[in-house]
């Protein structure tokens, strides 16, 4: 299976360095933008979940080819698929990860508090902060306030998957929703968020909302 990510502002093409505009008027440019996506699970007709094991990718705007994702995944008749935004908690307390799990990337923190989920960062004229700086690190995977959340994509019809017969899944990803997904984060209330805590946890609501499926190609 081929997921292919695009990302976007609304009704516009996303790209790193350009002004974009919230729902509440706040004009922000993006310089970093990067999120995990892991445990990639598919449904198949009779309701049960196939997990896609080590389906862990790290997608970075400024890398394009991390926005292609190939995951294997077994023969069979599928109707929807599911993704984790972040890594799992066992990932989080395991010890030194390698791959896209290293904490060579910089989305890891601490053995206590584990990885960096999701991260955009760049500026904004409503920023408070010096060089009017936005930090937004989403962490925290255990307690009420982690941040795990998972997405879910129904297909439209059943999609079979054989040796020689795949499926690419067009998935679009709106950086507007940061802000306004399911609660509103303005920039100037909130132009950081660094630490584990409610204001992540209402950040990753909002970007769990950003994803949707545009098409599926056999």
């Amino acid at each position: 299976i081929k997921i292919q990510v695009t990302h976007v502002a609304g009704n516009q093409p996303f790209a790193l360095h350009t002004p974009f505009t919230n729902a509440f008027g706040e004009t922000f440019t993006v310089t970093k933008y990067r999120y995990y996506i892991s445990n990639i699970t598919l449904i198949d007709d009779k309701n049960e979940k196939h997990l896609i094991p080590e389906s862990y990718f790290l997608v970075d705007e400024s890398q394009s080819a991390s926005k292609t994702l190939f995951v294997e995944a077994p023969m069979g008749s599928y109707k929807a698929m599911s993704f984790l935004i972040g890594v799992d908690s066992i990932r989080n307390v395991s010890g030194a990860q390698t791959g896209v799990l290293d904490p060579f990337h910089d989305m890891f923190w601490t053995w206590n508090t584990g990885y960096v989920m999701a991260k955009l960062e760049g500026n904004s004229p409503q920023s408070t902060l010096p060089n009017q700086k936005i930090e937004y690190h989403t962490g925290g995977f255990k307690g009420e306030h982690s941040v795990l959340r998972t997405v879910a994509f129904p297909f439209q019809q059943t999609y079979s998957i054989q040796p020689l017969n795949g499926l690419q899944v067009n998935i679009a990803a709106d950086v507007l929703k940061w802000f306004n997904g399911v609660h509103p984060v303005t920039i100037a209330a909130t132009p950081t968020v660094t630490a584990p805590g409610q204001l992540a946890s209402r950040l990753a609501d909002n970007y769990a909302r950003m994803f949707t499926l545009t098409s599926v190609q056999q």
